[in-house]
């Protein structure tokens, strides 16, 4: 049998197993070094699955490296006026 303390601290130790599964979505922009909007249209379009936990979305980080083995590139960052620099 268990203490109240060895009780906790499985459920604590269990807690940070499943946390550490998944990411915030600013991760997720600083990992594929895209824009917060394209981040929501992944999730929107189901391209990247998401779980909401009160206001905040998380993804799971297998979700994202399959993302990434699929071949997603950030899009490249040029400006939008056709001028050439």
């Amino acid at each position: 049998m268990h203490s109240v303390n060895q009780g906790a601290e499985l459920e604590a130790t269990e807690r940070a197993r499943v946390l550490s599964e998944y990411i915030t979505r600013e991760d997720a922009e600083r990992i594929l070094g895209c824009a917060k909007s394209t981040i929501y249209e992944l999730m929107r379009s189901g391209e990247l699955p998401y779980s909401n936990v009160g206001a905040r979305r998380y993804i799971r980080r297998r979700d994202l490296f399959h993302l990434i083995e699929q071949g997603f590139n950030a899009p490249s960052l040029t400006p939008s006026d056709g001028a050439e620099k």
